[in-house]
């Protein structure tokens, strides 16, 4: 064996025994050691710049961002896991048939399911925004299409900002390891992307207002000032608080640039036009609830989960309709800890929740960029600041309500500021000392010899981020494709029954059922091929006879198991084997994801 090969295989064992974390600043260090001692920049190195300022890039990210996320999704046609996301999609087909709701099931005890209101009418219960999305991809059978195509364009739109942001020669190295990092968000554990939620639409409208705003004040023509208004408005249809929080920073700019430059006209339009869009929550709750000032979320609440409210404490009153068994255990897991929930509880809360978001944003690989972040707060831009500065708002805003602080989802929105932050570090650490240390011909001048430097160090961070990139969007397809397995054995067996159409009675044995996710029906009813409704015990004879023309069985969640309903002695099944392969909480998420 040569030296050199001695020496290589050397290098290869001590880089596999590094921890993945600290594998980026390691790469870091030695190449910017070696990158300061060249004295020119190479010709693909300028190339390379060039067409990430180019147009066509910024289609290209988009693409693979889109492609990507399609990858780990598996299929357009992905079933919903979480109750969230299937309530989002029963309020899609509502959308995509045009209508708001849908009249009151027939017995409604037996149709209920979490998030979705049975009386007066039948209807999710979350704000219509990102279901008004989500219906266009309904309408053409490929439901994942729009959470897809959203997510393509939050690349797009994250690397076109990190560019931006930054208006300097280093920008487009920025924008380029921004992208990777966010890319890599996919292998989230606890909330995995692409799904049906809705801080997909959120997310993208963040970017995208950022990017009308930006706009706006470089040229201050009415048509951006009007962008933002509909994005602001679309947002709060979708996630209220969450646009609220967005809507504080965004308005504060847009005022100040309006007296600095006396454009009132376009400030009223604006306004005319954000309203325009809010209309819209008066109208789907006169068409929901039957009255204007009541919203569907609020009349949810108040039927089953009345302590589910912004506050501190345990609000005690009873809801207004007994609990079914898949939301029963809800009072318990989410109710009881608000309990303690106080003003002393905040500093805690805060410092969890923080942690937690810097922990799923800067996890595996990033977590070397950690550093970084920290450093590039020293000269972060102003632009980039109030984005940031936007996160922590949404995080102090949240303190309002109990949860989880491993429900980072309530702060996707935040993740892409915090990943450009990222890779503003790692760029401004080394075009500093690309300016200061770096060899360079006579010609050349400080500030080029910094960008030389930048993007030589961002590109080998890129190109070692790429491997384990795409390992995880490969596990987590193959996790898709296997990991919710007792819900696809479900669904399947509902699938499987022929001929006609039918009733499947799903039996929960005493304090089963909790998070399942096993009630699922898809308007309109009357004429959905198969209906999946809680076993009432003998109260089942009377839907069975509002409906002689479908054949009725029953499904038992401890054999997992379908058969044929013949008497009213099936609704109480033996003793059976429980499935150990079912989670109690699979599919459970958070009770009120969309305030």
């Amino acid at each position: 064996m040569t030296v050199a090969g001695g020496l290589g295989q050397f290098l290869v064992a001590v880089w596999l025994r590094l921890p993945e974390a600290l594998r980026p600043g390691v790469l870091f260090v030695v190449a910017l050691a070696v990158v300061l001692l060249l004295p020119s920049p190479p010709r693909a190195l300028q190339t390379l710049e060039r067409l990430l300022r180019s147009r066509w890039t910024v289609a290209l990210v988009g693409l693979l961002s889109a492609t990507a996320m399609w990858f780990a999704w598996t299929s357009l046609q992905h079933p919903p896991i979480l109750q969230d996301e299937e309530a989002y999609l029963l309020q899609a087909h509502l959308f995509a048939s045009g209508r708001w709701a849908d009249p009151a099931p027939p017995i409604p005890i037996f149709f209920e399911q979490p998030h979705v209101l049975v009386v007066p009418r039948l209807a999710a219960k979350y704000p219509p925004g990102h279901a008004l999305l989500l219906a266009l991809g309904v309408a053409v059978h490929r439901p994942g299409l729009i959470p897809v195509l959203l997510l393509g364009l939050t690349g797009a739109l994250l690397f076109v900002l990190a560019r931006d942001w930054v208006r300097s020669d280093v920008g487009p190295w920025i924008a380029m390891l921004a992208w990777l990092g966010w890319i890599g968000l996919v292998g989230h554990d606890s909330w995995p992307r692409p799904s049906y939620m809705s801080e997909i639409s959120t997310s993208v409208l963040w970017l995208a207002g950022w990017y009308a705003l930006l706009q706006w004040r470089r040229r201050p023509q009415p048509s951006y000032l009007l962008m933002v208004a509909v994005i602001v408005g679309w947002g709060a249809i979708t996630r209220p608080l969450t646009m609220l929080v967005y809507a504080v920073p965004v308005g504060a700019v847009v005022l100040a640039l309006v007296v600095r430059r006396g454009l009132w006209r376009q400030l009223a339009a604006a306004v005319v036009v954000g309203t325009a869009v809010l209309a819209i929550i008066a109208l789907w709750s006169w068409a929901t609830t039957g009255r204007w000032s009541e919203t569907p979320l609020a009349l949810y609440t108040a039927q089953y989960l009345p302590w589910d409210v912004p506050g501190f404490g345990f609000r005690s009153t009873p809801p207004t309709r007994p609990l079914p068994p898949e939301i029963a255990c809800f009072p318990n897991l989410f109710g009881t800890p608000r309990a303690d929930y106080g003003l002393a509880a905040l500093p805690r809360a805060l410092a969890g929740r923080a942690l937690a978001v810097v922990r799923d944003t800067l996890g595996q690989w990033r977590a070397g960029l950690l550093p970084f972040a920290v450093v590039g707060l020293i000269a972060v831009p102003v632009e980039l600041g109030v984005a940031l500065a936007t996160g922590a708002l949404l995080l102090l805003a949240y303190l309002s309500y109990a949860h989880d602080p491993n429900y980072t989802i309530y702060y996707m929105e935040a993740q892409a500021s915090i990943v450009a932050l990222a890779a503003f570090g790692v760029a401004w650490v080394a075009q500093l000392a690309g300016r200061r240390f770096g060899r360079r011909d006579p010609e050349e001048t400080a500030v080029a010899a910094g960008r030389r430097v930048a993007g030589w160090c961002a590109l080998v961070l890129f190109a070692a981020g790429v491997i384990p990139t795409t390992r995880t969007l490969r596990a987590i397809r193959r996790g898709r494709e296997i990991g919710d397995l007792p819900h696809r054995m479900f669904r399947d067996s509902v699938s499987a029954i022929r001929p006609g159409r039918a009733i499947v009675f799903v039996h929960f044995g005493p304090g089963e059922g909790c998070g399942q996710n096993l009630i699922e029906n898809a308007p309109p009813l009357a004429t959905a091929r198969t209906w999946i409704v809680h076993d009432r015990g003998s109260s089942d004879a009377d839907l069975i006879r509002l409906a002689p023309d479908r054949v009725p069985f029953l499904f038992d969640t401890k054999s997992w198991q379908m058969r044929p309903y013949t008497t009213l002695q099936d609704v109480t099944p033996g003793p059976t084997r429980p499935l150990s392969s079912v989670p109690a909480n699979r599919g459970l998420g958070p009770p009120a994801s969309d305030r």
